[in-house]
């Protein structure tokens, strides 16, 4: 078929050229010196394989709509298909003025200096705002929520798309029936908000999921992070 001829812009004249003749041999005896249609296979040809064509225009789409290539609306496209948005909701944490080692928490303020202190919250108001992803982050999301669509309720897969989303290793607990896993660094807000507002975090088959945040300290070597000696960690199960 004729749109499966794949060109190169060295040889696209070629191939134009290539598939106008096949396309004459086609006709029957009857027309093969038709003028008129001698032109319309010559103009069909080259709208379709010339210079700025529609092959062309197909072959640029394949790279537009590619999860590492594409940029900006482009890669929104490929988002709005595998049903994830760009936007959190709580993807940045608001400094508020608050207790010492509240998370987010700030002291009073100065007058006249903007930038220091935090702002005064009122009861039940959000201590975080909404944000947009930039490309590397919204196509880490967007891979996760399509390992996340194909999700068979395994453990097993559900490491995968946790490393698949956050580029780390992820620790096993098993605790005589419950499965604990731990993330291999310390989230920041936006990730943190993949795990829940994106509803990124698949539902083991069976299981209750709930999200703690904390350095958890387990047996590991000197100058790994939140590794600990003999005594002060954890000893872990598998390492995916």
């Amino acid at each position: 078929m004729p749109c499966e001829i794949i060109i190169s812009k060295d040889t696209s004249k070629g191939c134009t050229t290539e598939f106008t003749d096949m396309e004459r041999d086609r006709l029957i005896s009857q027309y093969k010196d038709s003028p008129q249609l001698k032109g319309f296979i010559a103009s069909y040809t080259n709208q379709l394989l010339g210079d700025g064509g529609l092959l062309k225009t197909w072959q640029d789409m394949s790279i537009f709509l590619c999860i590492d290539k594409a940029a900006g609306k482009w890669l929104d496209i490929i988002g709005i298909i595998v049903g994830i948005d760009r936007y959190v909701k709580n993807g940045i944490a608001i400094d508020y003025f608050g207790y010492k080692n509240d998370p987010n928490s700030d002291s009073f303020g100065l007058i006249g200096n903007p930038d220091v202190g935090g702002y005064w919250i009122y009861e039940g108001q959000p201590l975080s705002g909404g944000i947009n992803m930039d490309d590397t982050s919204y196509r880490l999301a967007i891979r996760g929520k399509i390992a996340k669509n194909f999700y068979d309720g395994t453990l097993n897969k559900t490491i995968e798309i946790l490393q698949m989303v956050f580029l780390v290793p992820c620790m096993v607990f098993d605790l005589t029936g419950d499965y604990t896993i731990y993330i291999g660094k310390q989230l920041d807000q936006l990730e943190r908000s993949l795990l829940t507002d994106n509803e990124l975090l698949p539902k083991i088959l069976g299981f209750k999921a709930n999200i703690d945040y904390g350095p958890l300290p387990y047996f590991g070597f000197q100058g790994v992070p939140c590794a600990e000696g003999f005594d002060m960690g954890s000893l872990s199960g598998e390492l995916t």
